[in-house]
């Protein structure tokens, strides 16, 4: 400092002030200014380095990511054309080829829950499938109440006779979820089943069964 009163900055960016009749120096800890760039500190060959290695990371993540493009597209690929030959199997009636993992798919495309390692302990392939009662159901799939042991009941007997592996074509009360059925059952004046009805699940589909 020349003279009190004077302002420096340091090579941090810390400001320092002499004070005027004291001989004192203060760092005002409020007022800071950026730290000076020190990208031209740093040698030429190492920056080169350094910018050089950044790019072959950069390329290498590029490559490693088309890669997994490569490999997703054809998982895809392939797996469109097992539930293709899958479908092809149900369309044209040949259930006997079903094995349990091929019924597994086809269970979990009808939105019933299934568990691969039961069917295959019960060896339940497509020969099996075709002749499931309701009561097999409630032992193979688990089903928390009534409704779900009708549903995949009737959902099963559909694929079967219709050689669908899609859920089917529903009327409009077919679509009712449990609460549209216990309104229908207030309107209809049956309010002593709605209870019962929500317990076990029963919605339009399940309703048009009784």
């Amino acid at each position: 400092f020349r003279r009190g009163g004077s302002i420096a900055v340091d090579f941090n960016g810390h400001v320092w002030i002499a004070e005027k009749g004291t001989d004192r120096i203060r760092r005002l800890v409020d007022a800071e200014v950026a730290p000076i760039s020190r990208i031209h500190t740093i040698p030429l060959m190492q920056r080169l380095e350094h910018a050089t290695t950044n790019l072959e990371l950069s390329v290498s993540k590029q490559r490693k990511w088309t890669n997994a493009q490569v490999r997703a597209a054809q998982e895809v690929e392939a797996a469109s054309a097992e539930l293709d030959a899958l479908h092809d199997l149900i369309e044209t009636g040949q259930f006997d080829s079903l094995n349990e993992h091929q019924v597994h798919d086809v269970l979990l495309n009808l939105g019933i829950k299934s568990n691969l390692d039961v069917l295959i302990e019960e060896e339940i392939k497509g020969e099996v499938l075709q002749d499931l009662t309701e009561a097999d159901t409630s032992t193979l799939f688990s089903p928390q109440c009534f409704g779900d042991r009708r549903r995949s009941f009737l959902l099963i007997r559909h694929l079967v006779e219709n050689r669908e592996m899609i859920q089917p074509n529903r009327t409009h009360m077919d679509l009712w979820s449990v609460c549209e059925v216990s309104e229908y059952l207030k309107d209809a004046g049956y309010n002593s089943l709605v209870e019962r009805f929500k317990a076990e699940g029963i919605d339009g589909l399940c309703l048009q069964s009784l």
